[in-house]
């Protein structure tokens, strides 16, 4: 049984209320219920005096005053039933402080707001290389937690710097007709001034009351301000002690990218049939390989016009193919795609591509029959997600 106090409860983990007071994340839990603590999550919470509760996971106990840390930032946003963006980079506790906030505007304020995310290196709540929104009814909210699925969009990058204009566009769409209080949490690129000019578009982009900086400077504020008329911007300090390093943030990221892939399978879509989007080849007119092979003196697998340019797929090395585009066999491994039908998105790593039959072979939990597939920039590898590699 869990002791009078305050702890940083570490996923993965069930926290059990039978009776009392428990405070998690800053949701007030009075009586019997239960909270589940996601993989690679910590969470704070306060057990008061009167409470009987346990934790089946691993429990660290927090100073009082780190925990009332938290309560005091609260207070200092002021009004929170609106709409609001946090900026920051990794590691500095902007997830949290998301979580609390909303969890703060379902007890003050009884209503079911938006949590959504452009984080797409770190995607909790759908899979990364996408951003994505939840409808919280169920408090207290947890990232990665679960909740009902608003809204999700394809970047296909586990950062914005090589899929910019997607990124803007994907965190606009996924929010369109949403009216009510919202909470978005942005990606830790905020290198000065690119990564500050992404958040910039996407508050323009979306519409914003309330901007909160977390582990920023005064000199970020300032160019914000200037750039942003007529929204309250807040500057707070990194609200978290630890930084994960870049290999710990790997290793979470693909963590999160397997949950996604739960029940998948290899499954072949020809591509004469379901439309390929975001790769070198299948967008064109197809040709004879043998003969473009014959013409190039090259084996060439496959082959296709675009316009007035022949595109190849060939082995060839040290030297280009004059008279076309080349395309290297293998292009395809790993590249993280999306796939859509019927309402339904599901994520997928491409795996190989038979060139006899047109055929684009993908790692996904994705059944019934697509409208289309997407291709992404970021790549990974398939074995490590196919069941010979475990997190």
């Amino acid at each position: 049984m869990l002791a009078q106090g305050a702890y940083l409860l570490q996923g993965p983990g069930r926290l059990t209320v039978e009776k009392g007071s428990v405070e998690v994340l800053g949701y007030r839990i009075d009586g019997e219920g239960q909270v589940i603590v996601p993989v690679g999550r910590s969470v704070p919470a306060k057990v008061e005096e009167d409470a009987k509760a346990s934790y089946t996971g691993k429990t660290v106990e927090l100073p009082n005053e780190a925990y009332q840390k938290w309560h005091d930032t609260i207070r200092g946003l002021g009004d929170l039933d609106s709409r609001i963006l946090l900026i920051g980079p990794t590691d500095t506790g902007k997830s949290t402080l998301a979580a609390w906030i909303i969890n703060k505007m379902i007890e003050e304020h009884g209503r079911d707001p938006l949590f959504a995310t452009v984080d797409i290196g770190q995607n909790e709540n759908f899979c990364p290389g996408f951003t994505s929104s939840v409808i919280v009814r169920d408090p207290p909210f947890i990232p990665g937690g679960g909740g009902g699925l608003h809204s999700n969009c394809f970047v296909g990058s586990f950062t914005p710097t090589n899929s910019l204009s997607r990124y803007i566009y994907c965190a606009r769409s996924m929010l369109e007709g949403w009216q009510g209080p919202l909470v978005m949490d942005s990606d830790g690129w905020v290198t000065m001034w690119d990564g500050i000019d992404s958040k910039i578009a996407i508050a323009e982009a979306v519409g914003f009351d309330k901007i909160i900086l977390v582990g920023l400077g005064e000199r970020e504020e300032t160019y914000l301000r200037a750039k942003l008329r007529g929204v309250e911007i807040i500057r707070l300090g990194s609200l978290v002690d630890s930084r994960k390093s870049r290999e710990e943030r790997r290793i979470h990221r693909e963590r999160l990218i397997a949950k996604a892939l739960a029940g998948a399978r290899e499954r072949g879509f020809r591509v004469d049939s379901v439309p390929v989007y975001g790769g070198p080849i299948f967008i064109g007119q197809r040709v004879d390989p043998r003969l473009v092979g014959e013409m190039l003196g090259v084996h060439v697998y496959y082959a296709e016009k675009i316009g007035g340019e022949l595109r190849v797929v060939a082995r060839v090395r040290g030297r280009r193919i004059q008279g076309a585009f080349l395309v290297r066999p293998g292009w395809e491994r790993g590249l993280l795609s999306a796939i859509t039908g019927g309402g339904v998105v599901r994520p997928g790593i491409v795996t190989r591509v038979n060139y006899r039959t047109g055929t684009l072979y993908v790692y996904t939990p994705y059944e019934g029959e697509p409208e289309y597939i997407e291709l992404g920039v970021a790549r990974l590898d398939p074995e490590a997600f196919m069941g010979k590699a475990k997190w």
